[in-house]
């Protein structure tokens, strides 16, 4: 009997009821491989759309906000040197600011207006690479000029390379700070060069420049607070304006020679036998001191 029992519940069923049903799953199994792909079809459309429609608005406003924030527009130099300092880099990031305001952070060529408003700047001899960091800030790469000298021309001083190339600072004539030692060329005919990274044309600002060069070894060189040059297009004479207050006539450029003078060598054997004696190289007489002799002479014509 239970046998009997447990066949009957496994015949499949039969009546109306039964084949409606039947049929309903049937319908549903045929609409659901066919919903199914058109379903996923509208799910990647509606997703292209909202990609489509979002990404303008996230360009703009991306846009938007790189531009507002060029205000504060972040710079990171690769082993920037010690002179190159916060003044130095402030003023750069507000010159590359400007070059770039207005301009769409996805435009090519933003980095190279970047990178050559950087080079302009006088203050690099090569910029090799300008790179956009994730943060948002630039990232420099270049070879750095060094500060030497400063040029006096009217009542500024400029702030000059070994080269006599104009860098991108200027002070008013006895502003500029104590350190780092730079000696001034003063006397010089020429005016500046309109641009800065340009070379201060006339040879009495490379004469003195010269002058200095020759002189920037010497553990006393801080004592040389200038190099006149206002003699030089006439007579080919330089002077040494010393910290102390005196003036040490040089004569001729390093490089020059004349059966007149002394030889150059000489005349720092002079200054180092002055210097220490007595702790300055203008004799600690602070007067007109002059170096192109056998004997030096003091003003006055009196030998040291």
């Amino acid at each position: 009997m239970k046998s009997a029992s447990k066949s009957s519940r496994t015949q499949p069923r039969t009546g109306p009821f039964a084949n409606r049903l039947e049929a309903w799953s049937e319908t549903m199994t045929r609409w659901r491989a066919t919903l199914l792909p058109i379903a996923w079809i509208l799910a990647f459309g509606a997703v292209v759309l909202a990609v489509a429609w979002s990404i303008p608005k996230l360009e703009a406003r991306f846009s938007e906000d790189a531009i507002a924030s060029e205000r504060t527009l972040d710079l990171e130099f690769l082993n920037a040197p010690h002179w190159f300092d916060e003044r130095c880099q402030i003023e750069l990031a507000a010159r590359v600011t400007d070059a770039l305001r207005g301009t769409s952070p996805f435009d090519p060529q933003r980095l190279t207006v970047a990178a050559v408003t950087i080079k302009e700047s006088g203050w690099f001899l090569e910029v090799r690479q300008v790179q956009l960091l994730a943060s948002g800030a630039l990232e420099i790469n270049a070879t750095y000029t060094t500060p030497f000298a400063m040029v006096r021309a009217a009542d500024t001083e400029y702030l000059v390379d070994a080269a006599g190339r104009r860098l991108g600072m200027t002070w008013i004539a006895g502003t500029r700070p104590a350190t780092p030692h730079y000696p001034s060329i003063v006397g010089t005919r020429w005016a500046p060069p309109d641009n800065v990274g340009a070379q201060w044309k006339g040879g009495d600002v490379m004469a003195g420049l010269e002058l200095a060069k020759y002189l920037a070894n010497k553990n006393w060189f801080h004592q040389v607070s200038a190099i006149d040059v206002s003699k030089f297009t006439d007579e080919r004479m330089l002077s040494i304006v010393a910290a102390g207050g005196g003036t040490v006539v040089w004569g001729l450029p390093p490089t020059d020679h004349d059966a007149a003078e002394v030889m150059p060598e000489t005349k720092l054997g002079y200054i180092d036998h002055f210097y220490s004696r007595y702790g300055r190289i203008d004799s600690g007489a602070g007067q007109l001191m002059d170096l192109r002799g056998d004997l030096v002479t003091l003003a006055g014509g009196s030998p040291e």
